[in-house]
């Protein structure tokens, strides 16, 4: 009963693919010159090496003949997706793999009991309902993973940024321009969080615009609030070296006591979530311990 309606059901989306893959609409020209606007995230090394980067390629492909057939739009998730350097289409794909991995765990569950045991757990409707619905599950967990590490991404930014904000400061008070003093700093920097400032600083010197424009703009593609704020902050500030460095070492000072502000906040979130456990474990002892006294009473 299961494999027909599964199979059944396989078949009927390999035609509505085939359907959907002839009646394509056309994307509209904005948002082709929108994608085309996008800076592209440089590739990592796992990326660009052999078989890996054929295997990605592949997958990236597959991903947007899907997007393309299906109409799918993930923009709600391009500024997450932007901060980890990952594509729609490899998102879309990560996607449909945990899918299909959630959903296979009750079908092997089922098949390992009922030929290796030879006993029937459950009627096939429900394992086919768990299995659709452990799918489903699997679909969401994909975004929630995403959003998860973006989130640690820009928290590791705010606090790469302090640090950057603050070197920018000490130069400028040792008499640095505000180019050389901004180039100077994060040149002495690594990590991601450097790179993309890295990045807004050589964007804004091809394209002939001011840094804090630059760091506006990537600020709002990748949904680093702390960034966007600073380019507001340098832009009230102006283009004067003393206002500059006022400018940012109150906004440096911000950003620190919003960043302690923050890991405290986390810290009694955890505190909070100890309570729980702590408290499970003390009813389990008092119950280990009260147990032969109970049982011995029961028994006179």
């Amino acid at each position: 009963m299961l494999i027909p309606v599964a199979c059944g059901l396989v078949a009927g989306l390999g035609l509505w693919c085939l359907l959907r893959a002839f009646l394509v609409p056309a994307t509209p020209l904005d948002r082709a010159l929108a994608a085309l606007a996008q800076p592209r995230a440089p590739l990592s090394g796992a990326e660009t090496g052999g078989g890996v980067g054929a295997v990605d390629d592949l997958a990236g492909r597959f991903g947007a003949w899907i997007m393309a057939v299906t109409g799918t739009d993930l923009r709600g998730l391009a500024p997450d997706l932007a901060v980890l350097e990952r594509s729609q289409e490899h998102h879309l794909v990560q996607r449909m793999r945990t899918a299909l991995l959630y959903g296979a765990f009750p079908l092997m569950v089922w098949g390992f009991t009922r030929l290796g045991a030879g006993i029937d757990p459950a009627h096939p409707a429900l394992i086919l309902v768990a299995t659709l619905g452990a799918g489903v599950l699997g679909w969401f967990v994909t975004d929630a993973q995403v959003r998860g590490r973006a989130r640690a991404r820009r928290r590791e930014f705010d606090g790469a940024l302090v640090t950057y904000v603050s070197l920018v400061a000490v130069l400028l008070a040792g008499g640095a321009g505000i180019q050389q003093a901004l180039t100077d700093a994060v040149d002495t920097g690594r990590g991601w969080a450097f790179l993309v400032l890295r990045r807004s600083l050589t964007d804004a010197r091809i394209r002939g615009v001011s840094p804090w424009e630059a760091f506006d703009e990537h600020g709002t593609r990748l949904g680093l609030t702390s960034l966007v704020d600073l380019a507001a902050t340098m832009e009230l500030g102006g283009t004067s070296g003393a206002h500059v460095r006022e400018s940012l070492i109150t906004k440096a000072k911000a950003l620190r006591t919003h960043q302690l502000a923050a890991l405290e906040r986390e810290a009694a979130g955890r505190t909070s979530a100890m309570v729980g456990p702590t408290g499970l474990m003390l009813a389990g002892f008092v119950i280990l311990l009260i147990y032969p006294a109970f049982q011995a009473i029961l028994n006179l």
